[in-house]
């Protein structure tokens, strides 16, 4: 009886190292956002939870980003029916928590708009800079 062969391409290596680097650029953000949140109230007197930030969305992310590049790493070195049946797990759950921080950071936007109150000047930044991030982001489109 022919033995199967596991037929996996060679960007599965590259998938591995866009999904790392996209799991740690989300955790920068997340670090940025913690120490956002933690200096406007003794710089402004004021405080802008972020819902994103809330929800604890940029740390657990990405660590399911980084994961699942690992292990679309390690697939592509040691080829077996478990690991890549577990990456292909790990990727469609990865998807799904992008998809989730999509609509995250769109209710957000949503939120930021329909507040009637004047924006400090943080908050005015760092949207634009996250608007900036979500419209030339490479990675959005890898999923």
């Amino acid at each position: 009886m022919p033995r199967r062969r596991l037929w996996i391409r060679e960007e599965t290596r590259l998938l591995g190292a866009v999904q790392i680097m996209t799991g740690l650029n989300i955790h920068g953000v997340g670090l940025i956002w913690t120490y956002l949140f933690l200096s406007q109230p003794s710089a402004f007197g004021k405080s802008y939870l972020p819902l994103s930030a809330a929800t604890g969305y940029p740390y657990w992310s990405s660590a399911c980003f980084i994961f699942s590049g690992i292990f679309a790493i390690i697939v592509e070195r040691r080829r077996s029916t478990f690991l890549l049946s577990y990456t292909i797990i790990v990727n469609i759950l990865s998807a799904c928590i992008a998809v989730l921080g999509l609509l995250l950071l769109s209710l957000e936007f949503i939120i930021y708009t329909l507040s009637t109150r004047t924006p400090i000047w943080p908050e005015v930044k760092m949207v634009k800079f996250f608007q900036n991030i979500c419209s030339y982001s490479p990675s959005s489109s890898c999923f």
